[in-house]
């Protein structure tokens, strides 16, 4: 029997969660969006909502390619 070192990482298939955390992120982004907007036809301040809204949005559409193309390659 050859000595053979034990595989460290064990690879992760393209599953459920990674179909539909990019889309989560999407949809809870526009939401802020949509929240922030309310804020500022009321005269409120929701500029913090609206550039996390923003960074939740472009966060899912990156996930979404990244995981199209590890789904591609096999990881």
């Amino acid at each position: 029997m050859r000595d053979r070192e034990p595989k460290r990482f064990r690879r992760h298939r393209y599953g459920p969660v990674r179909l539909v955390l990019p889309w989560v992120s999407v949809a809870v982004g526009l939401f802020f969006v949509l929240i922030s907007i309310n804020f500022w036809a009321h005269h409120h301040d929701g500029s913090a909502n609206f550039w996390i809204g923003i960074g939740l949005v472009v966060l899912g559409i990156a996930a979404f390619f990244l995981y199209r193309w590890m789904a591609k390659k096999g990881i």
